[in-house]
Parts: structure tokens; C-alpha cells; sequence
């Protein structure tokens, strides 16, 4: 604390000193145009500065703008796979084949072989116009994200026990 004082107080003397000097050396007229000259450098370092913050300002409006839209995507992505969770629970997408040979034969394998296959019909309409959405409003990442829910579901139900009660040829 006190080695700051001793530095202003150095400090205010040699300022001092300074302008007690140009008194001394300087005529009246040329102590204007020194005067005039420091005040243009304090403007110029005036608007420098305004720019400089400007700048620094409109990078934090950018971040703050990139932030918000990641937000929004997250959300998007979230509310997608929250919207999956609950058709996979419904057990409302299944394949859409070109070609179904059933291997069952009695009429209730046969109705709910129906019912499964109407159903996915149902959920990959419902993703297929959920990803064109997505395509037209410009918004390619929640697009990808719901073709890649769509694949994984495509290759996990032509894994599960359904898939075995159906030959599905996609062409």
C-alpha cells in the first residue's frame, strides 16, 4: 500500500515536472498546438477504443446467438428422441417391406403380422415427414439425427422376434 502511494506520488511529480518544463520551453502558441495535438490523439484513442468494444460486443452477441441455437437444437433432438422412446414403446415402427412372405398361417399370426405391418407404415410416414421437415426448414443435424433413429430402429427390428415371423426382401 504504501510503495503505491510513493509510485503516484513519483508519478504526479514527474508529471509535474513535465508540464513545468514545457512552460518554461515552449512559446504560448506552440503550448496550443500541443495542446490541440494531445487532444486529437485522446479522441483518436477515443474512437479506437469505441471500435475495439464494438467489436469485442458484437463477438459476444455472435457466442450468445451460437449458444441459443445449439440450445434449440439440443432441445429439438431431445423432444425427437423422447418422441421415439414413446413409439418404440407403442411398438409402432416395424420395416416397411417391398415383399412379405408370412410363415405363419393361422388367422391371428396373420391379423397381428397386419397390425405390426400398418403400424410401421404409420411410424416411418411419421419419421419420413418428420426428416423432410427438418430438410426444409434447414435444419440438416436433426435431420441426420432422425435417418440415424430410423437406421438403428430399421437394424434392431430386423433383429428382434417380429423379424422372424416375416421375410422382408427391401428393395
Amino acid at each position: 500500500m504504501q510503495n503505491e502511494n510513493v509510485e503516484d506520488m513519483e508519478k504526479e511529480n514527474d508529471v509535474t515536472e513535465e508540464v513545468e518544463t514545457l512552460f518554461k520551453t515552449m512559446t504560448i502558441k506552440n503550448l496550443k498546438k500541443y495542446e490541440s495535438q494531445i487532444r486529437t490523439d485522446i479522441e483518436s484513442k477515443k474512437q479506437e477504443l469505441r471500435i475495439m468494444v464494438g467489436e469485442r460486443y458484437r463477438d459476444l452477441i455472435d457466442a450468445a446467438d451460437s449458444i441459443m441455437e445449439m440450445r434449440t437444437c439440443a432441445k429439438e433432438i431431445n423432444e425427437n428422441l423422447i418422441i421415439f422412446k414413446i413409439i418404440e414403446k407403442k411398438k409402432l415402427i416395424y420395416p416397411i417391406a417391398a415383399e412379405i412372405k408370412l410363415l405363419v398361417d393361422t388367422p391371428e399370426q396373420i391379423y397381428e403380422i397386419n397390425k405390426k405391418f400398418n403400424n410401421s407404415i404409420y411410424g416411418n410416414n411419421f419419421l419420413l415427414k418428420k426428416i423432410w421437415n427438418a430438410l426444409e426448414n434447414h435444419k440438416y443435424l436433426k435431420a441426420a439425427c432422425l435417418y440415424m433413429i430410423a437406421k438403428l430402429v430399421y437394424k434392431h427390428l430386423q433383429s428382434s422376434e417380429e423379424a422372424k415371423h416375416l421375410k422382408i426382401m427391401v428393395i
